[in-house]
């Protein structure tokens, strides 16, 4: 049976005692050293692997005092006792230990791509790289729980689905993935309709990619024809809207900044949009309005 178990006295000649094959010593630091290290950072927590009553491996980990994230710090297995899944065994253990604590929902570490068995083990537990290197370190993230890293835009949950009278259909990726700051959507338009009225923001800006299909793009005035590839970026203050004159379903990336507060001016009909916290408030030349409506979107 594997166990993971407390560094004593009566074991710690023993754990120090382990040790890598002569080619895997810089990717692992010795366990005295990560030992040692446990004394003046408390926060990391080191353990001994055992099979029955032998000592086969040591690790380490922490809830990190900078990013308050769990980290795994250290995995060894002993020469005489690696492939045969007590790295595997060590790790399901820890896994165990770190996903009783509710306060956390992902943990971390840093591993050597030329130690392939290690980035291999790793990825069959579910972690995954998350583009940060540090040194020769590369970090990969696994991500438990409630918290859901990725996603796919074919089962979206329904809060993040709208549908307009006219037809159109906006997939709320960014809102399903839990982007802050800017929002992402892919809006599908049938044949014959409008991505919006034509309108323009007052704060925010917005990037358009056309991922499907063709049209029409009146852009300050000014139409042009757009296929699929196509793409613009529409900086505050211009006005713009798109129109699906193909015969197959349009589909626009559609990215921008999420901001509490804007105006929306639609030049055709003389209305204005002040958004603040939430809030609407249609205008037309002064007076407000209480039964305009901004369909298609």
């Amino acid at each position: 049976m594997i166990t993971l178990r407390k560094i004593t006295v009566e074991n710690f000649d023993d754990i120090i005692g382990l040790r890598v094959r002569e080619d895997q010593k810089e990717l692992v630091a010795d366990n005295a050293l990560s030992i040692a290290q446990s004394k003046v950072q408390p926060e990391c927590i080191p353990l001994a692997v055992y099979d029955e009553e032998t000592p086969v491996g040591f690790l380490m980990y922490c809830v990190d005092r900078d990013d308050n994230e769990y980290w795994l710090y250290r995995l060894m297995i002993d020469e005489k006792y690696q492939s045969k899944g007590y790295g595997r065994a060590a790790m399901e253990l820890l896994l165990d230990i770190v996903k009783a604590d509710p306060t956390h929902s992902r943990m971390l570490l840093g591993v050597d791509p030329s130690g392939e068995a290690s980035v291999a083990l790793y990825r069959s537990l579910g972690f995954v790289p998350n583009g940060q290197v540090f040194g020769k370190e590369h970090i990969m993230v696994l991500e438990y729980g409630d918290m859901q890293m990725v996603h796919n835009a074919s089962v979206l949950p329904s809060d993040c689905i709208w549908q307009g009278a006219g037809g159109l259909i906006t997939q709320q990726l960014g809102k399903a993935g839990g982007s802050k700051d800017f929002y992402v959507n892919i809006d599908i338009l049938p044949p014959g309709t409008y991505s919006t009225k034509y309108h323009s923001h007052t704060t925010q800006e917005e990037f358009f990619l056309v991922l499907r299909g063709s049209g029409l793009l009146r852009l300050e005035g000014r139409e042009y024809i757009v296929n699929q590839g196509d793409f613009f970026s529409k900086l505050p203050g211009h006005a713009h809207c798109f129109f699906n004159s193909g015969n197959m379903p349009m589909e626009i990336l559609d990215v921008g900044t999420a901001v509490d507060r804007d105006v929306c001016y639609y030049p055709d009909e003389g209305v204005k949009m002040e958004k603040q916290g939430g809030r609407l408030r249609i205008l037309k030349a002064g007076e407000e309005l209480t039964n305009w409506s901004s369909e298609p979107n």
